[in-house]
């Protein structure tokens, strides 16, 4: 008996060890266990750690990948039940429990590094941790980082011309692999970032995403993240801005089957088109400047030619005539009424008012100089004005679709069926 407390002890003691010194928070693999005796008797050690809740077993069997807590260990019962399968060694990885690790850590180590300290806690690698969203301005508008986002994942990167650069100190080339987004009861938006993500910034990095995070309040992870990066499956619907952009691409190609030009100038997205990150009506302002540039701002005149007039006549007396050109709005409105006869007008008269909409929200930006405001309300705002504007590239869509030589254009499923999402 006293054998097989000492057998415990040891068994224990390189488990902690383990996990506390692996580059990874790694599991302590069952032949690591080998040399400390008979695997009888190591089983049987093994069995009473879990029993008493000491330790926790993964393998193969209940994690993709057993070598990290990626989340929540089994009941202690299906842990317990592992160990009377037949065990593939290398794979079969042992937890210390938080209840242990308490008792073993140097706060010292972990110095500047909180994230790194929940993880040496015994915390899941893929635990969320919830941030601010005006955390992300940091790194968006600095333009040494390759910042993506396409409003339900994203990630962060340092360009190439500065990774490992002098002329950037080496704390600040950061990569955050992945980050994706959460919501409260008020589907108030903020950041979902993994802890194993976290841990890999810098001491100084996680100090600024520290300072910017939410303690003890309670946030639903956006599904499609959860989807994608925890359960490894791929989405079948498609974020609203992106989805604007995919609808704006493909009237291009539907535009050039039928007539050989394009309608719209520019069909990439840029990094700024997307949900707000800070709730200002600067912000909210700088969006709808985006927008009406990727709406009215974007349509070609050239596409016009030669199938509307161009230009209004202003009579000015004295039999003098003055020539003015017609603003996009006008030359799409006028075309649409050329070009199609649908028996109800409504959609299109709800599609051209959204360009205009859009462009009268526009204008108090671009000719007015205001107090910056900081309200909630935005939020609410851009998500109504982003699901108009995209009704309105999808309508056009759905027009040009009808023509015979638009037949051989793809519409990707995820569109066709409109599954598109705007949280």
């Amino acid at each position: 008996m006293e054998e097989r407390e000492g057998l415990k002890e040891r068994v224990l003691a390189e488990v902690v060890r383990f996990y506390l010194s692996s580059d990874d928070f790694n599991g302590c693999s069952l032949s690591r266990l080998d040399p400390f005796g008979e695997r009888a008797d190591l089983l049987n050690v093994l069995r009473d750690l879990i029993d008493s809740e000491q330790i926790h077993v993964m393998s193969e069997a209940t994690s993709v990948n057993p070598h990290i807590r990626r989340l929540d260990v089994p009941p202690k019962e299906a842990q317990l039940g592992l160990l009377r399968e037949a065990l593939s060694p290398h794979h079969t990885c042992f937890y210390p429990d938080a209840s242990v690790l308490a008792n073993n850590i140097d706060a010292g180590r972990y110095g500047g590094k909180p994230f790194d300290e929940l993880m040496a806690r015994g915390q899941n690698q893929f635990d969320f941790c919830f941030f601010d969203l005006s955390l992300l301005e940091f790194y968006r508008n600095d333009p040494r980082y390759i910042y993506y986002c396409d409003d339900v994942t994203g990630s962060i990167s340092v360009s190439n011309e500065f990774y490992r650069s002098d002329s950037m100190p080496e704390s600040d080339q950061i990569l955050i692999e992945s980050f994706g987004f959460a919501y409260n009861e008020q589907r108030g938006r903020v950041v979902a970032a993994p802890l194993r993500y976290l841990a890999q910034l810098s001491p100084e990095h996680q100090q600024i995403w520290r300072a910017k995070q939410f303690q003890g309040e309670q946030f639903d992870v956006h599904p499609v993240y959860v989807q994608t990066q925890i359960v490894g499956e791929w989405p079948d619907t498609v974020p609203v801005f992106d989805a604007f952009m995919m609808e704006v691409s493909i009237v291009n190609q539907m535009t050039t089957a039928i007539w050989g030009r394009t309608i719209f100038r520019v069909t990439e997205k840029t990094k700024k088109f997307g949900f707000l990150v800070r709730p200002t009506k600067h912000e909210f302002g700088s969006f709808v400047h985006l927008l009406d540039k990727l709406l009215s701002d974007n349509l070609q005149k050239s596409f016009f030619k030669g199938t509307v007039a161009m230009e209004d006549e202003i009579p000015r007396g004295e039999g003098k005539v003055e020539l003015r050109q017609k603003g996009t709005i006008r030359l799409l409105e006028e075309w649409l009424a050329k070009n199609f006869r649908p028996k109800d007008v409504g959609p299109i008269n709800d599609m051209i008012g959204t360009f205009k909409k859009v462009r009268t929200l526009r204008q108090p930006q671009a000719h007015g100089v205001d107090d910056d405001t900081f309200d909630p309300k935005y939020f609410h705002e851009q998500r109504d004005l982003i699901l108009q504007a995209y009704s309105a590239v999808r309508f056009l869509r759905l027009a040009l679709a009808n023509h015979p030589k638009a037949a051989g254009v793809d519409v990707p499923k995820d569109l066709f069926e409109s599954r598109v999402y705007a949280y």
